[in-house]
């Protein structure tokens, strides 16, 4: 996958709060993280490298970065893919809700239940996460509420049924945040962060997939090294990427987000702690 395949963004009007469908996908079934690996964190390529360094940018991009929303708008409908080529700016379609807010780094876009406001990124098949590829998710987060009792609240993912394909990175009601994919049972497989999340404070974090080796860091500071199924199934193409929601426009987050980011590989630990201190 590379940036020249492309990806059209927008924003989705009708991003509702509803209570977990238990008969689909995304179930209570969050309770059963996988146990960790003792496998070493071997994902990525080499942190402190000079050309990821200078290439953590807009305009100085590494080509692994497929798209970045550093959502400094802070006004207007259009939320901008800041990367030169090709460029993937997405549109708010609900503007009348549109809250703007002070970030970690300039502005920031608060998703906030019941207003529509959480963002759609429209895939092409061949650019969809799945499969066997590693890709890594890093944002910063300010949870303003964590979900209540049996909710989760969607960070990033593509999936309207995660049992069945695509993938989500996700807060639960104490504040556990998890990685999950398909297990190829008709279940799921979860990972989780090193500790829990707090409402008030912002966050640097990240979530890898790369098998075995696959983690949610939290401040720079990766959960146990855990393991996920080898390959999953890619959504489909009606499942558009989500940021603070599902694919079918469910399970708001209530949040503010920053600096969004999409590799197309594992980022090392290292990677993700100079991310972490990119201004």
């Amino acid at each position: 996958m590379r940036r020249a395949l492309g990806l059209v963004a927008s924003l989705s009007s009708a991003c509702l709060f509803p209570s977990l469908d238990f008969t689909g996908g995304d179930a209570a079934a969050d309770a059963g993280i996988d146990a960790p690996s003792d496998a070493p964190n071997e994902a990525g390529e080499a942190g402190n490298d000079a050309g990821f360094t200078a290439g953590i940018g807009c305009a100085a991009a590494t080509s692994d970065l497929l798209a970045y929303y550093t959502l400094d708008e802070g006004t207007g409908t259009t939320v901008h893919d800041c990367i030169q080529s090709p460029k993937n700016d997405g549109t708010i379609l609900a503007p009348a809700h549109t809250s703007w807010v002070t970030g970690q780094h300039g502005k920031a876009l608060e998703i906030d239940p019941g207003t529509g406001v959480c963002v759609s990124i429209d895939f092409t098949p061949s650019f969809t996460f799945g499969g066997a590829n590693p890709f890594t998710v890093a944002l910063w987060i300010q949870i303003v509420a964590l979900p209540p009792a049996n909710e989760i609240g969607y960070i990033a993912g593509q999936s309207s049924n995660i049992s069945a394909a695509g993938w989500r990175f996700s807060v639960g009601t104490g504040g556990t945040l998890l990685f999950a994919v398909p297990d190829g049972k008709g279940g799921i497989a979860n990972i989780s962060g090193p500790k829990q999340i707090a409402a008030g404070a912002w966050h640097h974090i990240a979530a890898v997939f790369a098998g075995a080796n696959s983690f949610v860091y939290l401040d720079s500071q990766p959960g146990s090294p855990q393991t996920l199924v080898a390959s999953f199934t890619a959504d489909g193409a009606s499942d558009h990427m989500r940021i603070g929601c599902s694919s079918d426009d469910q399970h708001q987050l209530n949040a503010r987000v920053d600096d969004v980011r999409f590799y197309d590989r594992a980022l090392s630990g290292a990677e993700i702690a100079i991310v972490n201190n990119a201004q």
